[in-house]
């Protein structure tokens, strides 16, 4: 039987028309045998329209935002979709990207817009409403096929998914899952076969290959778990010695997933004809790589990360109606670009000179571009097929939006608010324990003098007594700076501590406070105090 509620959406880049260096031609191999399981009626049932699949020239950056948008117009509240990307993930001068098949690099940084920004990402999966939601990345990829720039030089093996934006991607909508390949310093070995040893391991589970189910479905705790034990024993039997003792002996799929939330049924378990009750009660078993995420963190961190779409800090944007999709705004010329669906409607509208505060509500349907100059007055150019209403509201300097608003940083967007309420005195203990805990975890460190160990621990008892201090209406920010501080000392008390995440912890920290100098003034210089005693003690 079909499972109709079922979308998917499957991207491997395989190969780069400008980076050939990055070429790992078994990720277009993965994409494909994933889309054909998915639409296979004997196994996962999906609809084979509704399994998009993009690979090497298909994968390139316009093609994968628009199939976004596509899912965006078309998947309800009560559909399930998939997102399969296998493809490198690094880092650019302005954050990570999932990279495509038009990336471009400028030594080893991804160049300004040329993959999937995160908060592109962010921004596209808010636009798409369904309450089950599985995205799976398989982005550091090492083994016999792994790529290499010259003789003698590193593979690029590329970066898993950080663990902020992770948190900030479950954070898009509701019933949100990621699936990683492997956990932060781990690869995803490539291995000898037709596919990645991950995928393999999925194609397999879908297929119903040791994945016990009575209900008809195959669900995400299901498939997670074999995936997890699957590997452990795939990459001890096909992946040689040497290249595990290079990149370290395990690869272990890690579940990340908001605290409390329970699975979801992601395809049909080998075509059942009879469904039973789905037990959404269920848990991932002891033992694998589950990572729980705190909803206010998650919360606070899609909020970081979407004051980084297009540093719009001083500008302030209206939008009024039913609008999906994202706002890029430049800064220094105080200019933006919106773009949005709804249903069968589609636009782009460019803003020119905003200085004077006027705000204009503009419907589009089924059309091309609106462009504006002057907000104060001047005209407009609507594009072929175009049908515009445009109020012009003076605001005497003021700020405006149609119905439900909410106002953080400057930007004002109708429908979608974050709840700020709930218990304020289980926040603090959350914030308390969070650090308390990973104060005490310092002085096992196998590294650091004991001088360092003790100044760190201070300055983390400091920062616990000074987030308690937060109003309520900041709890989720005052959460996210400990959790944050949590995971940079998590990162730094490790036998081998990777310095280069260190630092990125560090500045994420540093930003996280940042959101808070406005009403604890005395956090951001905490901040600064705490990431330059991490970088004594790992000796950075």
């Amino acid at each position: 039987m079909p499972f109709p509620t079922a979308h998917a959406l499957i991207i491997g880049v395989g190969t780069y028309v400008y980076t050939p260096q990055l070429n790992v031609p078994v990720t277009a191999a993965d994409a494909q045998a994933v889309a054909g399981v998915l639409r296979d009626p004997q196994f996962c049932g999906y609809p084979p329209e509704q399994v998009a699949l993009l690979s090497n020239a298909g994968a390139s950056r316009d093609g994968i935002l628009a199939a976004l948008d596509g899912l965006a117009a078309r998947v309800g509240e009560i559909d399930t979709l998939l997102v399969f990307y296998a493809g490198h993930g690094d880092y650019g001068d302005d954050g990570y990207y999932l990279t495509t098949h038009d990336t471009r690099l400028d030594g080893h940084k991804v160049v300004l817009g040329t993959g999937i920004r995160e908060a592109e990402l962010i921004a596209k999966l808010r636009a798409i409403k369904a309450k089950r939601m599985l995205l799976m990345v398989n982005a550091c990829h090492a083994g016999e096929l792994s790529p290499v720039l010259s003789a003698g030089s590193e593979p690029l093996t590329g970066k898993v998914l950080p663990p902020p934006f992770a948190a900030a991607l479950l954070g898009t909508g509701e019933g949100r899952v990621i699936i990683s390949a492997c956990r932060e310093k781990q690869v995803s070995f490539v291995g000898p076969g037709p596919l990645t040893l991950f995928t393999q391991a999925l194609v397999d589970g879908l297929q119903g290959k040791g994945v016990i189910s009575n209900h008809g479905f195959i669900s995400v705790f299901d498939l997670y778990t074999y995936l997890y034990f699957t590997l452990e024993e795939q990459v001890a039997r096909h992946i040689p010695a040497a290249i595990r003792q290079h990149y370290g002996e395990k690869q272990e799929p890690e579940l990340t997933i908001i605290k409390g939330v329970g699975p979801f049924a992601v395809a049909l378990y080998r075509g059942a004809t009879t469904l039973g009750s789905f037990d959404a009660s269920a848990t991932p078993p002891e033992g694998t790589a589950v990572r729980t995420v705190n909803p206010a963190y998650s919360q606070a961190m899609l909020r970081q990360h979407q004051q980084q779409i297009g540093d719009h800090a001083q500008v302030g944007v209206a939008v009024a109606g039913d609008v999906h999709g994202s706002i890029n705004l430049d800064q220094s010329k105080q200019q933006g670009g919106i773009n949005f669906g709804s249903g069968g409607s589609y636009g782009n509208i460019t803003i020119g000179d905003i200085a004077g505060r006027d705000i204009i509500r503009t419907d589009v349907t089924h059309g091309d571009r609106i462009t504006t100059g002057d907000m104060s007055g001047s005209g407009i150019a609507i594009g072929h097929g175009a049908r515009s209403s445009v109020r012009h509201v003076a605001t005497g300097g003021g700020d405006y939006a149609e119905g439900s608003i909410d106002k953080r940083q400057g930007t004002f967007v109708a429908g979608d608010q974050f709840n700020m309420s709930g218990n304020f005195s289980g926040a603090i203990l959350n914030i308390k324990s969070t650090l308390t805990n990973v104060a005490q975890s310092i002085g096992a460190a196998p590294h650091g003098d004991a001088a360092a160990k003790a100044q760190l621990q201070t300055l983390l008892e400091r920062l616990s007594t000074t987030l308690q201090q937060v109003p309520a209406a900041q709890t989720s920010e005052a959460e996210a700076v400990a959790e944050t501080a949590k995971a940079l000392v998590e990162q730094a008390t490790k036998a081998q501590p990777n310095k280069t995440l260190v630092q990125i912890s560090a500045e994420g920290l540093k930003q996280a406070a940042q959101n808070l100098a406005a009403v604890l003034p005395s956090v951001l210089p905490l901040a600064n105090q705490i990431a330059e005693a991490v970088r004594k003690l790992v000796g950075g």
